[in-house]
């Protein structure tokens, strides 16, 4: 679906915004989330792109496990990124998690690519912020 984009090459640039509202987490769906004890419930969390919780495709069947592990994912997938050269920049939108918080500028090529927005004006302002880096990135003969 993106055949418009320019190849790997010394000459390009590759740069992903990662803008989130919020926490790794599932929903609980008829089920309580500290401890996973069923309330009637047959999917036992929202369904994800893992699917229900309940049916196995998590490594674990807990819900802060599966935050766990989908924290790990994202610094994979974040880590595999950079190893690649692309600069990742991270909007943290309306949370204060300090662990969120820290994931997120972990993930980010540097820290100060991390830009957290607790409002409109201050959302505005981190991703003008990233488009001004953005721009000073493009070169022209």
């Amino acid at each position: 679906p993106f055949a418009d984009a320019k190849p790997y090459a010394p000459e390009t640039q590759k740069v992903i915004v990662l803008m989130t509202d919020g926490k790794n987490e599932l929903g609980a769906n008829g089920a309580d989330p500290s401890d996973g004890t069923l309330s009637g419930s047959p999917f036992y969390s929202d369904y994800t792109a893992y699917g229900y919780l309940r049916y196995g495709h998590f490594p674990t069947r807990t819900f802060s496990a599966a935050t766990s592990y989908l924290d790990q994912r994202l610094l994979a997938a974040c880590t595999n990124a950079k190893a690649k050269g692309i600069i990742i920049y991270t909007v943290l939108f309306r949370e204060t998690d300090p662990g969120i918080k820290n994931l997120l500028q972990t993930c980010a090529t540097n820290p100060s690519d991390a830009f957290t927005a607790a409002n409109a004006t201050s959302l505005n302002n981190a991703f003008q912020s990233i488009g001004a880096n953005i721009a000073k990135l493009h070169l022209s003969k």
